[in-house]
């Protein structure tokens, strides 16, 4: 295996293998090595230009490059990052949920369509998601989802009470659970229809 496989390797890794560091790490090593030497660069003038290189969308790229050639129009290293050819080397993309979340991979113009078709849609929030882009183990993802859902239930629960409030018809359409302690197995139990059945309380 090459540099260059071994460096794909990481970058695109999906099973977990490696953390979302090590992978950001290996992406930056793949753009030095398909990109033009950078010696003779300023090194801050060359990390914008390739932050905006990622950038998918064809006219935000081109503003940006525009407004740091303004911006470094007085320093002759620095400008030498945003010149119209620099501007148009080949760089991966950062490409985002069809839902507007966080970046769902990176990937070169022409494989950004078979990424958002594999991750576009349901991916942000996911294991998949945590294990891939954040570097958590499986356990600690899915404790996290976990935890977000019990947060979102409670947080339902409590708008649905508020709602409902003294509405003497919707609390006869939503019975409002009453809830006690078991005092056999001193487990807090709930019921929803006047004591006729009971189940644990969440």
């Amino acid at each position: 295996m090459t540099k260059k496989q071994e460096l794909e390797a990481i970058a695109n890794d999906t099973t977990g293998l490696y953390t979302q560091a090590q992978r950001d790490k290996a992406t930056q090593a793949l753009s030095k090595l398909e990109n033009q030497p950078t010696d003779g660069f300023d090194s801050s003038a060359e990390m914008w230009a390739d932050f905006a290189r990622r950038k998918a969308d064809p006219a935000l790229r081109a503003k940006w490059f525009e407004e740091c050639r303004e911006k470094y129009k007085n320093d002759p290293v620095a400008l030498r990052s945003f010149t119209p050819e620099r501007e148009a080397l080949r760089a991966k993309r950062d490409v985002y949920d069809k839902h507007g979340g966080d970046v769902i991979g990176q990937a070169y113009d022409e494989d950004i369509p078979a990424l958002l078709a594999a991750k576009g849609r349901g991916y942000f929030g996911t294991v998949a998601y945590f294990v891939e882009r954040k570097g958590m183990t499986q356990e600690a993802a899915k404790g996290q989802l976990a935890g977000a859902i019990a947060i979102m239930q409670k947080d339902i629960g409590a708008r649905k009470q508020a709602i409902i409030g003294d509405n003497r018809y919707l609390q006869k359409q939503y019975p409002q659970p009453v809830y006690a302690v078991n005092p056999q197995t001193k487990q807090r139990v709930m019921t929803t229809d006047g004591g006729k059945t009971w189940q644990a309380a969440q």
